[in-house]
């Protein structure tokens, strides 16, 4: 696990299961390709898959600099997305449901 990581460890986090956690994957999954690079880090985004009682994907996501980084299986993930994208404003937006939950 790359040290970035790590450090995230202790990152409040919410537990998603059923339609929603399946939409959400769906929508990371069609996350638009390109981007520009600035490296704010702003808002804080970041997704951790768990199936089966394993992490199948951890990574943190950047609407301010079209940013990916993470694992997924052991390897490192790094690409750029167009956070502008219907797709992408659509994940940030979810971000409420587990904000909610989080407070439950």
């Amino acid at each position: 696990m790359t040290a970035r990581m790590e450090d995230a460890r202790e990152a409040p986090c919410a537990t998603l299961e059923g339609e929603i956690a399946q939409h959400i994957a769906r929508l990371w999954r069609e996350l638009p390709p390109d981007g520009k690079e600035i490296r704010c880090y702003y808002p804080h985004f970041g997704l951790r898959v768990i199936k089966e009682e394993l992490l199948e994907l951890e990574a943190s996501l950047c609407f301010g600099c079209h940013n990916i980084f993470g694992e997924s299986n052991g390897a490192r993930v790094s690409a750029l997305f167009d956070a502008g994208h219907l797709k992408s404003q659509e994940l940030l937006a979810l971000q409420g449901v587990w904000n909610e939950k989080e407070q439950l």
